[in-house]
């Protein structure tokens, strides 16, 4: 099998270049009852036994796996496009100003998940919704816990007792509910895809649960990587269909898509979903098809997906597909259409980091947004000038006479990126299409962490904001030849009712070297900030000795203005363990305090630092 490897993925290069001319696309689609598992109400949780397999080693870079191919894949691709210390990117870059940073603060108190898997959702009252592999917090926009949970007593009522992963969140602004969608189980006999909503816009109350077969077809397949949207009544929810024991490429069968009506979803009634396979083009199966998020509140019943060839070394292709719903009742109909970027994507290289490296995977676009008639997205790719992983920023200007001009994406150092997303910063779609780009960094230099480009209406790029500098290298799978997972994705989320301000989420790598996440609010330049945020940077708390088995001191700075200081410990699902002080401080600045926690049992706690409702410090403590 290793010797098919190569064989596959040079036939895939040859036949995605040979797409240009011809139209056939191909699809099924059939209807799938789907009643209601479970209610879940997030302030009840309690906690369960809740086994947590930590994997200490990452899946082998070589053999017959999907690392094995990329590894060959990446092989080819530095040999024919080495490093080099010029740097590429936008011709057009820093003519504007760069986004504005406000709140910043830790995000999931969790690092059991390789790779962190961030993703979240803001509603217009303003929680925060952070899910990543093993955890779902709700959260204020000041870094508040509201309520946590780990993803399996979240997911409890279920009684699956496979592992959860790969969770995804959204927030409408229309119907002002969240959905949260994960996966659970790696094999055709476990496999199963969550769906849940909120009964009302409070995340921290009742969420509507549904279980979605994840072998739908009843052959020996699972469900993976799953990508979520909403059009103006239904939810669309993207997998891939993987073999029982095959390698990525080998094993993959086809994209699924599933279509769920929202009012259905809402209310906890059974859901009449529409599963849509077979999804082809010229006889091949599209992959990786990434769902299009409209910008703002303005949604119609046309679902939009891009795809490209993501394993290749270099290509051009970007698949175009539109769902639509006939309003005659006469269901979905597929249009599928291969478009030519004037600019090539391809496989991007493994960032360097100080010790060892961090995979980028492959070139699948991960984010995208409609702007009018405009859609923007982001990717994965290699800038083939430099040979350094970059990302890629595509523009298809008419969604109805579609072509598509792109962009590859640098820093003006070391830094390399990976895992974008981007959301719409306008406020009249008629008019603006300037959006702000995050993307995850690294290099030999500068730890993983993440930082953020605005991109204006004329489409031109500011320089990167640096948004969340990483404190160490990344090392948690123990791998010898330092191989470590870095994405699989971040997110970007408007602020549907304050435009302008978007929420983003992202990887970093700790002073432990675990990779945690981080949540940060950002503005587009000259934005004025309409809320009690505040433009610092959460700062990290002077916490001694740590660990500790009884007492711990702490050293802070109180800010100046400071009404009210409060002073809180949390649990490592970040629930309230003790609210330690609330009260006007006797005085600001520099202070030092201690505390008792010889009744508390050993293990990680988070102390957090506020002031008039605004967290401006944090630490870990471990208790021994």
């Amino acid at each position: 099998m290793k010797l098919f490897f190569p064989l596959i993925l040079s036939l895939l290069i040859g036949f995605s270049s040979a797409l240009s001319a011809q139209s056939n696309a191909s699809y099924s689609s059939k209807s799938i009852t789907i009643e209601r598992s479970a209610i879940q109400n997030m302030s009840n949780i309690q906690n369960g036994y809740d086994l947590d397999i930590k994997y200490l080693e990452a899946p082998a870079p070589d053999g017959d796996s999907y690392w094995d191919a990329l590894r060959v894949q990446k092989s080819k691709s530095a040999s024919l496009y080495p490093r080099s210390e010029e740097k590429g990117g936008a011709s057009n870059r820093g003519f504007v100003d760069m986004p504005q940073l406000f709140n910043n603060f830790v995000g999931n108190n969790t690092n059991n998940g390789a790779p962190c898997d961030n993703h979240l959702s803001i509603s217009n009252d303003g929680q925060l919704v952070s899910v990543v592999n093993r955890h779902f917090a709700v959260k204020s926009t000041s870094g508040f816990w509201l309520s946590a949970a780990t993803l399996e007593n979240f997911a409890d009522p279920l009684n699956i007792s496979a592992s959860k992963y790969d969770p995804k969140t959204l927030y409408d602004p229309i119907n002002d509910r969240f959905i949260v969608a994960m996966l659970a189980g790696f094999s055709s006999g476990s496999t199963s895809i969550i769906i849940t909503a909120t009964e009302t816009n409070d995340a921290t109350e009742n969420w509507f649960m549904y279980t979605l077969p994840g072998n739908p077809l009843g052959i020996n397949t699972w469900s993976d990587y799953p990508m979520i949207t909403i059009t103006d009544e239904s939810l669309y929810l993207t997998i891939n269909l993987i073999y029982d024991d095959e390698p990525w490429e080998t094993g993959f069968r086809e994209t699924l898509i599933w279509r769920i009506d929202l009012e259905d979803l809402y209310s906890g009634a059974s859901l009449d979903a529409e599963l849509i396979s077979d999804i082809k083009y010229n006889g091949s199966p599209i992959r990786n098809v990434c769902p299009v998020q409209y910008a703002t509140e303005e949604r119609n019943s046309t679902a939009y997906f891009l795809s490209n060839r993501n394993f290749d070394l270099e290509n051009d292709t970007i698949f175009y597909v539109q769902l639509i719903d006939s309003p005659d009742s006469s269901g979905l109909t597929a249009e599928i259409s291969p478009l030519l970027s004037d600019v090539p994507y391809g496989v991007p290289p493994n960032v360097d980091q100080q010790v060892g490296y961090l995979s980028t995977n492959d070139a699948r676009i991960l984010d995208a947004v409609l702007i009018g008639d405009e859609i923007q997205f982001v990717g994965n790719t290699i800038d083939f000038e430099t040979g350094t992983s970059a990302v890629y920023h595509g523009v298809i200007a008419d969604k109805d006479n579609p072509t598509v001009e792109a962009n590859y994406l640098t820093t003006t150092d070391s830094r390399e990126l990976g895992y974008p997303s981007i959301a719409f910063t306008g406020a009249d779609m008629a008019t603006d299409r300037d959006v702000i780009i995050l993307a995850a960094h690294a290099s030999e230099d500068d730890p993983a962490g993440y930082s953020a480009c605005y991109v204006d209406n004329n489409g031109d790029y500011s320089e990167w904001l640096l948004v969340k500098a990483g404190e160490n290298y990344i090392d948690m799978l123990n791998v010898a030849d330092g191989f470590e997972r870095w994405g699989d994705y971040s997110a970007t989320q408007r602020v549907y009712n304050d435009p302008g301000k978007v929420w983003v989420s992202s990887t970093f790598g700790e002073n432990d070297r675990d990779a945690d996440t981080w949540l940060s609010c950002l503005g587009k330049p000259g934005y004025i900030n309409s809320t009690s945020e505040l433009g610092t940077e959460i700062k990290s708390v002077d916490v001694f000795p740590n660990p500790s088995r009884d007492r711990f001191s702490v050293l802070t700075e109180i800010p100046q203005d400071c009404k009210v200081l409060d002073v809180r410990l949390f649990d490592s699902a970040g629930r309230l363990v003790k609210l330690l002080y609330t009260d006007k401080p006797k005085r600001t600045g520099e202070a030092e305090f201690s505390f008792d926690i010889s009744a508390l049992s050993a293990g990680v706690y988070t102390l957090s630092l506020a002031s008039d409702g605004t967290v401006f410090a944090n630490s870990k403590l471990v208790i021994e």
